[in-house]
């Protein structure tokens, strides 16, 4: 469920005017277009064991909090 919950958030945190259509499911910024500032430590909301279904089956993830600029993941 999280992971969903995930690429749905992503999604619509990249759905901006200046975003042009590639394919019906494909997105490219625009040359004109920024990424947000952003640090590894706004990813500490990631950190913990995620399971569910997906991709045809169960799946598990496992990530550590930031540390020193980096996330570990399996």
């Amino acid at each position: 469920m999280r992971i969903e919950l995930t690429l749905a958030l992503l999604l619509l945190a990249s759905n901006t005017p200046a975003e042009e259509a590639m394919t019906a499911n494909t997105l490219r910024a625009s040359s004109e277009q920024k990424p947000p500032a952003a640090t590894i430590a706004d990813m500490d909301w990631y950190a913990g064991r995620w399971t569910g279904s997906g991709l045809g089956g169960y799946t598990e993830q496992l990530w550590s909090p930031p540390r020193d600029g980096v996330m570990m993941g399996t």
